[in-house]
This record gives C-alpha cells, sequence and structure tokens, in this order.
C-alpha cells in the first residue's frame, strides 16, 4: 500500500494592518451581540474599554488569537491575575475582570471567522486557540458580609422602615405606597441588593 505525503502546510501570517483590522473586527462583533441580547450601553462602553485596554497593555497590540494561544494564552492569563492579587485588588474585582475575558474569548470559540474574502475560521489564518481562563483561574465568589459587617441592626433597621412609611412613601396612590414600602422591607430584611 503506498502512502502519499503531501507537504507540510504552511500558514501565511498577514501582515499586522490586516491582523489588526482583523482583531478589530472580532471585538466589534463580540460587542454588537451586546446590543442584540438588550445591555445597556453603559455596559456595552464598560465592558469595551476593558478589552481594548487589556489588548493594548498587553501587547504591541496584543491581538485575540495571540490571547488565546493553547498553554501561552492561559499562562498570560494566570500572570495577569497574579499582578493583579499580589497589587491588592479585591478578588471579586479580579474575578470580574477575568469574567470579561472569558465571556470574550468563549464568544470567539463559538464564532471564530474573521472576515477576509473569502471568510475563513481563525485557525486557518492564524493557529490554534483555545480557551485561556478556566474557572479554575477565578477566584471564587464569598460572602464577604462578614468582612463589611451589617449595615444596620435589627432595631435600627424597624426605625428605618419606620422612617420610610411616614415620610419617604407619603403620598401618591396607595397601591404603589403598599408596593414601594413592601420592595423596602423585602429588600432590607433578606438582604437583596439594589439591583437584585
Amino acid at each position: 500500500m503506498m502512502q502519499l505525503v503531501g507537504r507540510p502546510q504552511v500558514i501565511a501570517v498577514p501582515s499586522n494592518e490586516v491582523a489588526a483590522g482583523d482583531h478589530a473586527r472580532l471585538l466589534s462583533s463580540y460587542f454588537q451581540s451586546y446590543r442584540i441580547r438588550n445591555f445597556s450601553p453603559k455596559t456595552i462602553e464598560k465592558e469595551k474599554r476593558f478589552l481594548e485596554s487589556w489588548f493594548q497593555e498587553h501587547g504591541n497590540p496584543l491581538f485575540t488569537w495571540q490571547a488565546m494561544e493553547p498553554v501561552t494564552g492561559r499562562k498570560r492569563v494566570v500572570d495577569y491575575a497574579n499582578t493583579l492579587l499580589e497589587a491588592g485588588i479585591r478578588s471579586d474585582t479580579v474575578r470580574s475582570y477575568l469574567g470579561t475575558l472569558r465571556r470574550y474569548f468563549s464568544y470567539v470559540l463559538e464564532y471564530p471567522f474573521v472576515a477576509a474574502n473569502p471568510i475563513r475560521r481563525i485557525q486557518d489564518i492564524y493557529g490554534a486557540i483555545d480557551q485561556p481562563v478556566t474557572e479554575y483561574d477565578r477566584p471564587r465568589h464569598v460572602y464577604n458580609g462578614e468582612k463589611l459587617g451589617i449595615p444596620l441592626d435589627p432595631e435600627r433597621l424597624y426605625d428605618f422602615f419606620a422612617i420610610l412609611r411616614d415620610h419617604y412613601l407619603d403620598g401618591g396612590r396607595e397601591a404603589m405606597r403598599a408596593r414601594n414600602y413592601t420592595l423596602a422591607i423585602l429588600a432590607g430584611e433578606s438582604g437583596l441588593r439594589a439591583d437584585e
């Protein structure tokens, strides 16, 4: 039996200008998905600023597929997380930053296409990619109520509810007042955050 041995496939790496355009298009399509999913402009702008500055700070600039290189990409993320923790950044902030990176890289793995003519996969042009941010690299979410303390003791909480009832929920329709007062009690008694 005769085996045909071909030449190994050589990937011709595009110029920096073309690569920068491909990287920008990936980011743009990611944020377009945010708009489609009805994220607020404030959230989109916050994540966009973070991602653009992260890629700028970690290379000259660093491109998406370089950050996602197998092994090397994960090492870069672990080093970044360690640098943040050593600088005294709170673990929930580190978790948030790494979560932003993880969401972006997950999107790219799901839609790994660059706008070339014809449209091709990132792997075909720039090489293999992998998710560099694993759950094992992110600090665990922990309840930090013990650190922050309880804002009001139970007696002061009841005083707060009385002030709300007598002064701030006064006026308007009775059903609206009852609803607002109930929401305040529910939030106060259960410890819900304002956005929950």
